[in-house]
């Protein structure tokens, strides 16, 4: 049985133009996000040596890439379902805080400050099971975090 189509989920309660454009960036975050399961970016040489990183930044990815890659991994898998739900729908469906509001039925300052907590917990839970990995000093693990992080290209898909 097929879905009803998209365009049934328009409530009328907004600008038609509007919908329209959330459910085409939508569609190609989807698609994106396809693509990058099927063809995994490894951290290798080739990826290393990318045009544009700084040479120390691509020396900390190829040193420390895999480690960082696996933890955060392990660390998204660990986040509790809420805030996995919440980054899900926020960075891959792109919705808005107030439409998450909504959907959890609280205020949008809460639902910010949801969102920023599973983001910190996050970023601390893959830092914390970096060092385990690692077992480097607490300056050296702050400069992998900051330069490896910034440079990584995150794939959300895990919280699906």
């Amino acid at each position: 049985m097929n879905a009803p189509p998209r365009i049934a989920e328009y409530r009328g309660t907004g600008p038609l133009g509007g919908w329209i454009r959330i459910s085409v960036v939508r569609a190609a975050l989807r698609a994106r996000e396809r693509a990058q399961r099927t063809e995994p970016v490894a951290l290798d040489d080739d990826t290393a040596a990318a045009p544009g990183l700084a040479p120390e930044t691509a020396h900390l990815r190829k040193l420390y890439g895999p480690a960082v890659d696996v933890a955060l991994r392990e660390a998204l898998d660990a986040l509790e379902q809420r805030s996995r739900e919440l980054l899900r729908l926020h960075h891959v469906e792109a919705r808005s805080i107030d439409d998450l509001a909504t959907q959890f039925a609280v205020h949008r300052a809460t639902a910010a400050r949801w969102i920023v907590a599973a983001r910190v917990a996050v970023f601390e839970d893959t830092k914390r099971r970096v060092a385990a990995k690692l077992n480097i000093p607490d300056a050296e693990l702050d400069s992998v975090m900051h330069q490896i992080v910034s440079q990584l290209d995150i794939s959300l898909h895990r919280l699906g």
